[in-house]
């Protein structure tokens, strides 16, 4: 769960193109079935309003990292997944 200390680091935050993308994930099968593709549209959604306002070569470092932390991703224990 995201906590009041996490959103006030999120919006500390000064350093753009920046992002964050929260999804309530599912608990138990067959529902976390849904969870990949609810992610996979969310960061196609975030990709294409980024492009909206910056560069892709502004946006390749964000973008790139990005795609590695949704690689990492263990859909079946996404309980408590966080990063600081």
């Amino acid at each position: 769960m995201i906590t009041r200390h996490d959103l006030k680091e999120l919006q500390s935050l000064t350093k753009v193109p920046a992002l964050s993308i929260l999804l309530p994930t599912h608990r138990a099968f067959p529902e976390n079935k849904q969870d990949p593709i609810l992610v996979k549209n969310l960061v196609d959604e975030a990709k294409d309003r980024l492009r909206q306002e910056f560069s892709a070569r502004e946006l390749e470092p964000l973008f790139n990292q990005l795609d590695a932390l949704v690689g990492e991703i263990n859909y079946p224990h996404t309980l408590s997944i966080g990063r600081s």
